[in-house]
């Protein structure tokens, strides 16, 4: 198990977000929620690799409305979900420098068309939930490493399930989730 980092400054500072994966140690694993246009120090001649995990957006509309409350940030989606699902569908989102998702189209279409040409898989979340040992053979097969034996793969799949990374999350912070 390892940790991978989640440069909390991106939000804050895009500029310093960068620096920190800048100077991270190859090979860089991290996640962002960054635009593809701000990931210019990818480069596809240095095997870069991307794994982007997208989803319906139906279900961006709900996860977005309860983590909004959940985070005490009601106020940027508003009190009724049903004007906010209008907004997300009418490209009205609350800007990213205002607190808000940003655009989920563009955040998408960047990646989907891709014109830098990087190495990109293509996971969807709803796959990834519904067939989460082929995704992971999926994953694995694309990082270059070894085919997984049927075992190896189900011990990958419940050392990252959802229980099993709240009881982690619980010992390294030691507090509970």
């Amino acid at each position: 198990f390892f940790d991978v980092p989640f440069p909390k400054q991106w939000y804050q500072r895009r500029v310093r977000g960068l620096k920190v994966i800048e100077e991270m140690e190859s090979p860089r694993i991290f996640k962002t929620h960054a635009y593809y246009n701000e990931c210019k120090f990818l480069s596809a001649e240095n095997n870069c690799k991307i794994i982007y995990v997208y989803r319906d957006p139906k279900d961006v509309v709900c996860s977005l409305f309860d983590h909004a409350s959940l985070i005490g940030r009601k106020h940027v989606v508003g009190d009724d979900i049903q004007e906010f699902a209008k907004q997300f569908a009418q490209r009205k989102e609350v800007s990213r420098n205002e607190g808000g998702p940003g655009d989920w189209v563009e955040q998408n279409e960047g990646y989907m068309s891709n014109p830098s040409n990087y190495n990109i898989l293509f996971i969807k979340y709803e796959d990834l939930k519904a067939k989460t040992g082929e995704i992971v053979s999926k994953i694995n097969n694309f990082m270059g490493y070894p085919t997984l034996t049927k075992d190896e793969e189900d011990q990958v799949v419940e050392a990252s399930s959802f229980e099993r990374m709240k009881i982690l999350h619980t010992e390294l912070a030691g507090k509970t989730v």
